[in-house]
């Protein structure tokens, strides 16, 4: 939905735009060009607007996968709450906290436990693979 419902092109563009914008100011700074500080700083208001175009689109696809994200977290932490959900091939040296992050022993991961390992496992894995061009 979120590779389809972006327009990235667009956003892509935007992003290089930003920065060059950015790049001219530094520029500009370091050599202490007043004139053509003052000509982009008079661009600023345009450049923000911009800014908070990237901004909406990551706020609605933040919304787009949330609602069905805490539907099915909901739905699946009921069926997997008190399960050993998998077992590790090698003790955890952690502690229990008695957040049920690991349930068992610590060799073995709850369903909160898994998902977080397989989510900061393969996340950015995905999102490369599925939107090649981000």
């Amino acid at each position: 939905i979120i590779k389809i419902g972006v327009n990235w092109e667009k956003i892509r563009g935007i992003r290089i735009e930003l920065k060059n914008w950015q790049d001219k100011l530094r520029q500009a700074q370091l050599k202490s060009k007043k004139k053509e500080i003052r000509k982009l700083k008079l661009q600023q208001g345009e450049m923000s607007e911009r800014q908070n175009t990237i901004l909406m689109t990551d706020l609605k696809q933040a919304i787009l996968y949330l609602i069905p994200f805490v539907l099915a977290w909901v739905w699946l932490s009921t069926i997997y709450q008190d399960w050993v959900v998998a077992w590790l091939p090698f003790n955890l040296p952690w502690p229990d906290f008695g957040i049920r992050l690991f349930s068992g022993t610590v060799a073995s991961m709850g369903f909160l436990g898994w998902y977080l390992l397989s989510y900061f496992g393969f996340a950015q894995i995905w999102r490369r693979f599925l939107i090649p061009s981000h």
